[in-house]
Formats: C-alpha cells, structure tokens, sequence
C-alpha cells in the first residue's frame, strides 16, 4: 500500500470536477448520492480495493468501505434532530457544504489513515469523481497480491480466537503486532479499518452494514465515547472472529474458504 497517484494521472485529473460544490440542500444531496451509487461499477470498486491492499492506488482504498456503509442507504427527507440540528438518519445538516476539489484532492489528499469515507458529503464527492474517464486500472498482478495479504491476515486474526479471545481491536492493532502489516499501530489501523464497514471484522449482536444502512441514532446509541475506534469496531472482540460469510460476498469464492491458518 505504497503507491500513490503519479503526477501525470494527477495533472490529467486536475481539470475533473464532475460533482457541484459549496452548500448544498440535504434532500437534494442525498437524491444525488443515491442515484451515483446505483451507477458505480461494484465489480471494479472489488478490483482497485484489492489492487490498494497489493501495492497499487492507495487511493482507492475508501472507495468499497465506503458503499458498503452506503449501499442500504435510502433516499429521504430532512429530519432533524428535537435538539440539535442534524437529521436523525444520516447525521448530516439541512445545508451541506461539499468541499470543491478534484480525484487526487478528495481521495488523495484526504487520505490521512481513515480508509473510509463515512459523512454524506464526502461519499457523494468520491462517488461523483468516480466517475471519471481517466482513471487508472487496477492490474491483474496488484489484485492477485492484494488477496494474499488480505486472506493471510485474515487467517492470522481468526486464530487469535482460540489464542487471545478477550483482546479487544485497539489491543489487537497494538499489542499483536506480528499479525497485521503496517509499521505502527496507525498503518495496522489503517489496514483493517476498512473490514469493519465491510461486515468481516463484526461483533454478534450490533446491526451490521450488510444488512442495513446504520443510522445517525442507531450509532449514537452504541457508541463508546470513550474510544476513539469507529462502530462497530469498538465492539469487536477477538473471539469474534472473522465473517468468512461475508469475505465471501465481498471477494468470491477464492477467499470464502479459509486456508489452515498460518503459523
């Protein structure tokens, strides 16, 4: 997970700002997001998010996390909060401001070891940019290499069941160093943040983004205020596991069945 945009790609993207900026109405905004995430293509998001774990764009690492969180997303009005002023269902405000910027500017620059884009603008900016003619293929080596580490690591997690069962994610990314790639605690963070919105790394008992969009309430509702690991990882427990169920769904057959884990 090194490689970044060239600044060839980037001045080629540098003209692209396919999606309108500054403030701009919720239920307007949200019409917009619903109808550029029916038109992503989920086969290729699969393919630069595999490519991102196998050396390729980092930048395209947020973007399958991210419809993940927003595939059960539904259209819907504004409904604020009885005493605040955000909309009870997608947290955000009744005027959105969405930050003008091309691919390399929202994707790139605001790549900062939070792979996933979580807030009603900021998924609707990538998926707007998305839609760019120019950008760059994932390649076929990048894929394949992409789905050995993720599957090793995966591997290495479920065993840690059986190994350590009350470790929670912030002592797993910390003290079982060994297991995850990355240099720091931050870099494995950075690694697995994006399994948690995907439903692989999910604790039982918490709605899931599989099946539901979670919404503004439901997180506030089980939120840790004291941890700074976004839902539903804070609740993931190694004894947990991994959902090899949904590495399934998300990455097909060739991951579904769990190799022995490696030693």
């Amino acid at each position: 997970m090194k490689r970044r945009l060239t600044s060839h790609q980037i001045r080629r993207l540098a003209h692209d700002r396919s999606h309108p900026t500054g403030p701009v109405g919720h239920d307007a905004l949200v019409g917009a997001l619903v109808e550029l995430r029916e038109a992503l293509d989920v086969d290729l998001l699969r393919r630069q998010f595999l490519s991102a774990y196998g050396g390729g764009l980092i930048e395209y690492m947020p973007m399958l996390p991210t419809y993940a969180i927003y595939r059960h997303f539904e259209e819907h009005s504004f409904a604020p909060h009885p005493t605040a002023h955000h909309c009870t269902y997608c947290g955000d405000y009744a005027t959105v401001e969405v930050e003008p910027g091309t691919f390399a500017e929202v994707n790139a620059a605001r790549f900062d070891g939070t792979p996933v884009f979580d807030t009603l603008s900021e998924a609707y900016a990538s998926f707007a940019l998305y839609r760019s003619d120019h950008l760059p293929r994932p390649g076929d080596a990048e894929v394949r290499e992409g789905v050995s580490e993720i599957l090793t690591c995966l591997q290495r997690l479920d065993r840690l069941a059986d190994e350590d069962p009350n470790a929670t994610y912030s002592q797993v990314v910390g003290k079982h160093r060994a297991l995850i790639p990355g240099k720091n605690p931050d870099d494995r963070h950075t690694f697995l943040l994006p399994f948690g919105a995907l439903g692989i790394l999910h604790p039982p008992g918490h709605p899931s983004h599989r099946a539901q969009f979670i919404t503004s309430e439901e997180a506030n509702e089980r939120r840790l205020f004291k941890s700074e690991v976004p839902y539903p990882l804070q609740h993931w427990r190694a004894a947990d596991g991994v959902s090899w169920e949904a590495v399934g769904e998300w990455f097909g057959p060739e991951m579904t069945d769990p190799a022995p884990p490696v030693r």
